[in-house]
């Protein structure tokens, strides 16, 4: 075989891989189109009803499915405050400010109180103060977001990634922190540690626990959580012998 029939075949073979890619593509983007359809019809539809009270909405985990509900809360704001820094809307960058409410009913709430725009050229400016006294607040219910642990964490109040779950650990409130991280917290009080989760089906999961062992390691996110139990007093002696600290006063 020649060397210039074997560069056309080369070249059709890379023609026909070229077109599987962009055909392949193309689907993707048309997945994509449908996905952002349906999220659309989700929020419009959300959007439409009326404003309930957040203990009628809220009452598990969150999930896409659960987003755009208008809900209402009345309560004091604690003066608790994380800042969300590397936010844009509308072309501008800034960051948001996300306080802390108690609400009447005896549940603490993240609240969301706007984005604070950037000017070119300087910091994140302070955040204004959450107003004094009982308030009642109306918005729209969000998910956590979703990521690197570690922009979770707050660090000096400061913040990349909103999660219910790593700033209630922060602010020592483990009852408020979703379900997922009451199993992590009980399993730690105990001396036991969680494993890869495996999924089951499109809505639920495997996860195993065993007595952690003294080698292990502790994640940002547990050795957070770990202390805050501490501070509050909820850890068990095996709790603590697991993390190798044998008492504490």
């Amino acid at each position: 075989m020649s060397r210039q029939v074997k560069r056309w075949i080369a070249m059709g073979v890379f023609a026909a891989v070229l077109a599987t890619v962009f055909v392949m593509l193309g689907q993707w983007q048309l997945r994509r189109l449908d996905e952002r359809r349906e999220n659309n019809a989700v929020v419009e539809a959300h959007r439409a009803l009326p404003v309930v009270s957040y203990d009628e909405v809220m009452t598990g985990a969150i999930d896409d499915a659960d987003q755009w509900y208008r809900v209402t809360a009345t309560g004091t704001y604690t003066g608790e405050q994380f800042q969300v820094r590397y936010r844009s809307l509308d072309g501008a960058y800034g960051s948001e400010a996300v306080a802390v409410l108690d609400t009447t009913q005896g549940e603490s709430l993240l609240i969301n109180r706007g984005f604070l725009v950037r000017q070119p050229g300087y910091p994140d400016g302070a955040l204004p103060a959450p107003p004094e006294g009982e308030v009642t607040v109306t918005g729209f219910v969000r998910r956590n977001d979703r990521g690197d642990e570690g922009a979770m964490t707050p660090h000096e109040n400061q913040i990349r990634l909103i999660s219910s779950e790593a700033l209630g650990t922060a602010l020592g409130r483990i009852a408020g922190c979703g379900a997922d991280a009451l199993v992590l917290a009980a399993g730690l009080i105990y001396g036991w540690s969680e494993s890869k989760r495996h999924p089951l089906d499109e809505v639920s999961y495997l996860q195993r626990f065993a007595p952690r062992r003294k080698t292990g390691t502790l994640s940002p996110r547990n050795r957070q959580m770990a202390e805050a139990l501490i501070q509050q007093g909820r850890m068990r002696p095996e709790g603590l012998k697991a993390l190798g600290i044998e008492n504490i006063r």
